[in-house]
């Protein structure tokens, strides 16, 4: 009769516990909600033409490194907030931003949107972006080891430029700015490994492709690797190598091209609950 009581308690025991040993694996690769911030010394490479308000006249497509001096590295921060509701199911917020400045004495006329900028004028310009994504994983493979998950989610990107020049012979200060905010779909894959109880990587690629949607034309790629150890179970520390291009067109209040490259490596800090 012990032996029967004591085996019971014991299935009991064992089945209460199944459903939190399924909770608690991939502990890991698969935090139930985290925090992450970092920066890196990220290189441009950043094309960009705006049209004037007139019918058949086009913009000088200008590249803002070469063209108007702007640093090709710059350093771009980044945060991030990661909340797994459910075993296979994971919802993902990051936010990008980055603000550079360039002055140069132009060697070219520059039209911008409604303002022509003479040759050899000193221009000082401003261009900041700020780049947000959401995105929804389901995890379709899931072990205490690894992972492969099937993504989609929205990303939209904050574009500010302004151009501001004096030159001999002008009078007053030539000044032009826009701001455009561009929501964009974008579908994806990622997959992790884990190498033991610490150390957790991770690769992710994500792409638009060539589409109209509203005012935008163009296509997008994004890739994103990383490798991280964790203390303990709550803080990790990595490094990341991070890939974004964009390609399109805009038309709306105004009509720009941009063609944009930003990549490089990432040190980052990650902390988490649930692990």
């Amino acid at each position: 009769m012990l032996f029967r009581t004591a085996l019971r308690v014991h299935l009991a025991v064992a089945f209460l516990a199944a459903p939190l040993a399924a909770q608690t694996q991939n502990t890991v690769l698969f935090p139930r909600f985290g925090i992450s911030a970092g920066g890196y010394l990220s290189d441009y490479g950043t094309k960009v033409r705006v049209d004037p308000h007139v019918e058949g006249l086009q913009g000088t497509t200008i590249d803002l490194e070469k063209d108007l001096g702007l640093a090709s590295s710059k350093t771009l921060t980044r945060a991030g907030l990661e909340w797994r509701p459910f075993q296979r199911h994971e919802i993902e917020v990051a936010y990008y931003s980055t603000q550079r400045r360039g002055e140069l004495n132009i060697r070219k006329q520059i039209v911008y949107e409604d303002t022509t900028y003479p040759i050899a004028a000193d221009v000082h310009s401003r261009f900041d972006i700020d780049y947000w994504d959401f995105s929804y994983t389901y995890w379709a493979h899931q072990t205490d080891s690894d992972g492969i998950g099937v993504n989609i989610g929205v990303f939209g990107m904050e574009f500010n430029g302004e151009l501001t020049a004096s030159a001999a012979g002008i009078t007053k200060t030539l000044q032009q700015d826009v701001k455009a905010t561009v929501p964009l779909p974008l579908i994806g894959i990622e997959g992790r490994y884990g190498f033991g109880d610490h150390i957790a990587t991770s690769i992710r690629g994500s792409f638009l492709p060539k589409v109209s949607i509203r005012s935008y034309q163009g296509e997008a790629y994004l890739a994103r690797a990383s490798a991280e150890y964790v203390f303990g179970h709550s803080l990790g520390i990595g490094l990341a190598y991070n890939y974004f291009d964009l390609n399109g067109s805009y038309d709306k209040n105004f009509r720009a091209d941009l063609g944009m490259t930003v990549n490089g490596a990432e040190g980052f800090v990650h902390l988490v609950f649930g692990r």
